[in-house]
This record gives structure tokens, C-alpha cells and sequence, in this order.
């Protein structure tokens, strides 16, 4: 039952992780960290292992002409810039990580949550 739970819950959150493109013209640039524009690029996708299981997030990206860096708007709305785990997994990682050796700790996880942690 868990099972199909968290394969349910990972479907519904997969879907409600699809970010449209930006429809207008105002919404398909961002500021820059180096003070120009980036402007929105294409819609990227990333896996991101969470409490329900893993999901696929479709979100946009934005690449700055004048000094190549790219950004994720989402990913730092979300709380998943540079990491593949959702917040409520790091926490998860934290609470095991206090008792336990890594190995012991990512088989609590498998048993307590159903999580696959590598």
C-alpha cells in the first residue's frame, strides 16, 4: 500500500513540477548576477529523488548572453539548486546521518520511507 502510495504521489508532484515557458516577453529575461539580462533559453528537466519518491521537474532555463551563466529560477524556488534531493529528503538525511554510518543510515531510509538512496 505505501508503495503505490508514494508511486501515486510521485506521478501527481511529477506533474504539478511542470513549469511552463515564460508566455511574454517581460517574463523571458532575468537579471544577471553580472548586471545584463539572461535570457530564457529552453525548458530543462531534472530528476530530484523526494519524500514521495523520485520526480522529474520541467522547469526553465536562462542563459546570460555577455557572461554564460546559466540560472534556474525554479530550482531556487523550490530549494533544489545544485542538489538532486527535494528539502524534506536532506532533512531525512540529517535526522539518519546523526545515529548512523552512511550505509546503516541509507537502509533506515529504504525501510522507513522506501527511499533508494545511493
Amino acid at each position: 500500500m505505501r508503495s503505490a502510495m508514494h508511486r501515486a504521489g510521485s506521478a501527481a508532484l511529477t506533474e504539478l513540477l511542470q513549469f511552463a515557458a515564460p508566455a511574454t516577453e517581460e517574463e523571458r529575461a532575468i537579471a544577471c548576477d553580472c548586471g545584463q539580462l539572461a535570457r530564457y533559453r529552453e525548458l530543462r528537466s531534472k530528476s530530484v529523488l523526494t519524500v514521495v519518491g523520485p520526480v522529474e521537474v520541467c522547469r526553465p532555463y536562462y542563459l546570460c548572453p555577455d557572461c554564460h551563466h546559466g540560472q534556474f529560477p525554479a530550482d531556487v524556488e523550490l530549494d533544489i539548486e545544485n542538489t538532486e534531493f527535494s528539502p524534506g529528503v536532506r532533512r531525512m538525511h540529517a535526522l539518519v546521518g546523526l545515529d548512523a554510518p552512511f550505509d546503516h543510515g541509507r537502509e533506515q531510509m529504504k525501510v522507513l520511507a522506501g527511499l533508494e538512496v545511493t
